[in-house]
């Protein structure tokens, strides 16, 4: 179960906003958030980072839900995918959260 689930649950007077920033995931997670019909979630398709931009995501082991954008070519698997990336300030004027 996607972790914003579980959270929107718990807290159901909050908003749940969760990044995902691998495509593969993002789509899973939409869908997941579509098909339970969780109202106070919103999913973004982006990573938070130190700085606005693109990030080159890699999967470490081939497996799409363990991917990272750090360390050394032995240890990364696959090409890198581009990502767009944000910092938390950014997300935080966009989305209007005042804490």
């Amino acid at each position: 179960m996607p972790l914003p689930l579980p959270a929107a649950r718990l807290c159901s007077r909050a908003k749940v906003y969760a990044f995902q920033p691998l495509p593969e995931s993002f789509a899973r997670l939409e869908e997941h958030l579509r098909v339970t019909r969780v109202g106070n979630a919103a999913a973004y398709s982006e990573a938070i980072a130190g700085a606005d931009g693109s990030l080159s995501l890699y999967t470490v082991t081939g497996l799409s839900g363990q991917h990272r954008t750090a360390g050394e070519g032995a240890d990364r698997a696959g090409a890198p995918i581009a990502v767009r990336a944000t910092t938390l300030l950014r997300v935080f004027d966009r989305l209007a959260i005042a804490r």
